[in-house]
């Protein structure tokens, strides 16, 4: 099904978001969840120097942390 994606823009295009959403399932975050996030940070003016963050591994931790800081609010 890959061979067939229209052109070779689309084709990089596709081969990223594959390797972003595999990269979820190894370090088990929710692929519609990282998506959601990091579509709406860089949206939001997420400065480019930053942009490692929002890889997937670094995305969950950061996000481990700020659960268990909300966690350490409530408790």
């Amino acid at each position: 099904n890959s061979l067939f994606v229209g052109s070779i823009e689309a084709g990089k295009r596709y081969s990223i978001l594959l390797t972003m959403m595999l990269n979820c399932l190894l370090v088990s975050a929710n692929p519609s969840e990282y998506l959601a996030d990091v579509i709406s940070k860089i949206a939001s003016g997420w400065p480019s120097a930053r942009i490692r963050e929002l890889l997937p591994r670094q995305w969950q931790a950061a996000g481990k942390v700020a659960e268990e800081q909300a966690r350490g609010e409530t408790g």
